[in-house]
């Protein structure tokens, strides 16, 4: 795994994850850069290193590569950077405005 590039801005976004078998998981992204992002799940997170597709509500998708597990918790790597204007204006739209809350409190 390399040093993140980018910083990541702190987002609360609902998210699916489908892992490469076919297993699909639900969570909240919880920061976001173009290159990545950092998941929460309600379930087992996926292996690292492993293909998924994550899938932000209201969104088509975006193929990705997990890069590291902690918890519940996990980085994935997109295969391609979001485009600058159109990350800004997701991270306006979902940014977090109070201190993130695990999926816990959050019901």
């Amino acid at each position: 795994m390399q040093p993140r590039q980018e910083t990541r801005s702190p987002i609360l976004w609902r998210v699916q994850v489908r892992a490469e078998s076919g297993l699909r998981s639900f969570g909240h992204m919880i920061d976001l850069s173009a290159g990545g992002c950092c998941i929460e799940v309600a379930d087992k997170p996926p292996r690292i290193r492993s293909r998924i597709l994550v899938r932000p509500d209201g969104l088509d998708g975006f193929a990705a590569q997990v890069q590291w597990v902690r918890g519940r918790q996990f980085g994935a790597a997109f295969d391609r950077p979001i485009y600058g204007p159109v990350l800004d204006h997701f991270v306006r739209k979902h940014a977090a405005l109070a201190p993130y809350v695990s999926l816990d409190t959050l019901g």
